[in-house]
């Protein structure tokens, strides 16, 4: 037990899981955008990237941990990003963090049967750009449904008319509307290049160009579920939380098809 806390491992997921606390317990209580809010969340990616880093040097390449891992790295990275060009996205870091530090903690406690894919047949090249998009789809999808949560929560506290410190610091609903609309249109780009990459690739090494397997198919509902919500908001105008709602399905089936699939693959089957 004592040489399994003192694992070299077991300090890098204590540190990484460490390292979110602050920015947490910041953003919470004093939101502010000054200079200890930005080092306190450069430090929060910090952490996640050395333990993503950590994770890769032993080769676990195609796991459901390093996809978390990878996941939780890009999607503060990218978030960061964002808040220094895009008015108020910082303010919902009290919604975000604590999502973030929730897949850590699964990432890093969770044992599975890590190791290398076999994808010798593809090109490479192409893979790799594959892989890419489609990590940046997910990625920008959860901030689009964190953003979509907190337009929801907020319509909410306006409904009951009630005060609550907790989410009284997120974007306001226009403003909320506006960042979600911004990341979901990334999103949607990043999942259509992602598809039709698959698309090649699946040609490539089958000849065929739909293959229905899990993630195809829970990936071409996301792709579906987002087309309709924005010809459904083109036509009637869809906002607030029916909107947030649409996000939330969407963000579901995306889950399912990627580190759902690894869940199932490398954790209850293995």
């Amino acid at each position: 037990m004592t040489n399994f806390f003192l694992s070299e491992y077991f300090l890098f997921r204590f540190a990484s899981i460490v390292s979110l606390l602050p920015v947490i317990f910041y953003s919470i209580k004093l939101p502010k955008s000054d200079i200890k809010f930005w080092l306190l969340l450069f430090v929060a990616l910090l952490g996640l990237v050395t333990l993503t880093t950590y994770k890769l040097s032993n080769n676990y390449l195609v796991s459901f941990n390093i996809s978390l891992l990878i996941i939780t790295s890009l999607t503060t990275l990218l978030f960061i990003i964002s808040s220094f060009y895009i008015k108020d996205c910082w303010r919902l870091t009290s919604l975000l963090m604590p999502y973030i530090l929730l897949l850590t903690i699964i990432a890093a406690f969770t044992e599975d049967s890590g190791g290398f894919g076999t994808v010798s047949q593809k090109p490479e090249l192409w893979l790799f750009l594959h892989i890419i998009v489609s990590l940046l789809s997910y990625a920008f999808l959860t901030l689009a449904a964190v953003s979509g949560l907190s337009v929801f929560f907020r319509e909410k506290l306006i409904k009951v008319k009630k005060r609550n410190d907790f989410f009284k610091h997120l974007p306001s609903i226009v403003d909320g509307e506006r960042i979600e609309i911004l990341f979901l249109i990334v999103a949607f780009t990043c999942l259509t290049l992602a598809l039709l990459t698959g698309m090649s690739l699946e040609y490539y090494e089958s000849g065929k160009i739909f293959v229905l397997n899990h993630k195809n198919l829970f990936s071409y509902f996301t792709f579906l579920v987002i087309a309709i919500l924005f010809a459904y908001r083109k036509l009637k105008g869809a906002r607030g939380k029916r909107a947030a709602r649409i996000v939330l399905l969407s963000y579901l089936f995306l889950t399912l098809a990627y580190p759902g699939v690894k869940f199932v693959q490398f954790v209850l089957i293995s």
